[in-house]
């Protein structure tokens, strides 16, 4: 039993020493999410399916990012909705709202279908998470240094973490 337990701990140890090793050396100026989904990829091998997770808020600006549409192709993603939450596709292209698998609202047993499509790189719409969390706020609130409020969106350790070391510090 104790094998079934620690064999997936020794997995996720690996692949992050492998997503480390894929980003190691790579200068800040240089980083981009196209880049960064390639290394991923070529580290953790062809087999491996990999996932972009992000908030709606951010794939409503995601034109804006560099080189949008090659990140949308270099790994599968989910974009995460928040309660009350509208995604528009419309600021997408035609091809990108081909990829698109909505599964909000989905009955249990309509999920397995949608899922097998194995087309190349899905974006998958979720609603699986529904507390109303923000990265933008909790960048927002860490960059005040305002702990009172971040633990209230984050578990009080990881908020901890986040002033320690002024992750999301403004320049």
């Amino acid at each position: 039993m104790a094998a079934i337990l620690v064999a997936p701990l020794f997995i996720a140890y690996d692949s992050l020493n492998s997503m480390r090793a894929a980003v190691r050396g790579v200068q800040e100026q240089d980083l981009n999410a196209t880049l960064m989904l390639a290394r991923i990829r070529t580290a953790l091998g062809a087999a491996t399916d990999v996932f972009f997770v992000m908030g709606a808020d951010s794939w409503a600006e995601i034109t804006t990012w560099h080189q949008w549409e090659q990140v949308l192709k270099a790994s599968h993603h989910i974009v995460v909705t928040r309660p009350r939450y509208e995604i528009d596709t419309t600021h997408v292209t035609a091809d990108v709202r081909d990829r698109i698998v909505d599964l909000r609202r989905l009955e249990q047993h309509e999920l397995g279908a949608r899922l097998q499509d194995s087309r190349d790189a899905r974006i998958f719409f979720t609603d699986a998470v529904n507390a109303d969390v923000s990265a933008t706020k909790i960048r927002e609130l860490a960059a005040s240094a305002n702990r009172d409020q971040l633990s209230m969106l984050v578990p009080p350790p990881v908020a901890d973490y986040i002033l320690k070391y002024e992750l999301y510090k403004s320049e």
